[in-house]
């Protein structure tokens, strides 16, 4: 069965996981990936350093923010009532240490270096200035695929793809759909 790969942001991440877990299973991988402001390895990321772009005029204070924490995994959290948590550790650098990760454990969580992941057809977009993933992470990614078609929009931000009534989101959508029609 053809099927198509989609990402955004550390929904690329996991789905370049999962490419390499295929690769290695020899089980069937998309015809072709779509990966919007995403990054191959988790090195990229500042998970032990705080993140400017987080910052905020009132930080999080560490008591709401670790009062989030459940000693049982959540899976669905349509309130965001979590994203407090998700903001602090940002603020904090300590994403990592949530997550119970050191940095030595990253290298398992690096998909541009040292591994056999080649993804399939990629067609790659973000913006040249994200605050968020470094625009250098989304170039590495394309160096997986010997056939990456990729759009760089010209601005500020993450997920732009979410602006839907401006020329940016229109051109990538031309963009992506020619991309599309081609395979």
């Amino acid at each position: 069965e053809a099927y198509y790969a989609f990402g955004r942001s550390a929904g690329t991440f996991l789905w370049v996981a999962l490419i390499d877990r295929l690769k290695q299973a020899r089980r069937s991988l998309p015809r072709a990936f779509l990966a919007f402001y995403g990054y191959a390895s988790l090195r990229r990321l500042r998970l032990f350093k705080p993140d400017g772009c987080y910052r905020a005029d009132y930080p999080i204070s560490q008591d709401v923010a670790l009062g989030l924490v459940r000693a049982d995994p959540v899976f669905d959290d349509p309130a965001m009532e979590r994203l407090l948590l998700y903001v602090f550790a940002r603020q904090q650098g300590m994403v990592g240490t949530l997550l119970d990760a050191s940095p030595d454990q990253l290298d398992a969580y690096d998909f541009e270096s040292g591994s056999e992941c080649e993804l399939p057809p990629t067609f790659a977009t973000w913006c040249a200035f994200d605050d968020e993933v470094d625009p250098a992470a989304s170039r590495a990614l394309c160096a997986l695929s010997p056939d990456c078609a990729m759009w760089v929009v010209d601005a500020y931000g993450h997920d732009y793809d979410q602006m839907v009534d401006t020329p940016e989101y229109e051109e990538l959508m031309r963009r992506l759909f020619a991309w599309l029609k081609e395979r």
